[in-house]
């Protein structure tokens, strides 16, 4: 990707700023609160599921 890795830490900053807005933004608390827990939920499935997998691997490993 052109710019690589500039461009994408601005789109990080860009992202992290666009939440800080909605935060402050008193019309826009729901969205932020709804986005927050719904990353939460997203973060807290994929470590759920990664060490179920990471656990099934393992016992894959040790029976050969």
């Amino acid at each position: 990707m052109w710019l690589f890795p500039w461009l994408s830490y601005l789109a990080i900053a860009g992202m992290l700023l666009v939440l800080i807005a909605m935060a402050l933004t008193p019309a826009h608390r729901a969205e932020f609160w709804t986005s927050t827990i719904s990353i939460l939920v997203a973060l807290l499935a994929y470590v759920v599921f990664r060490r179920g997998r990471a656990g099934a691997l393992s016992t894959v490993h040790a029976t050969r």
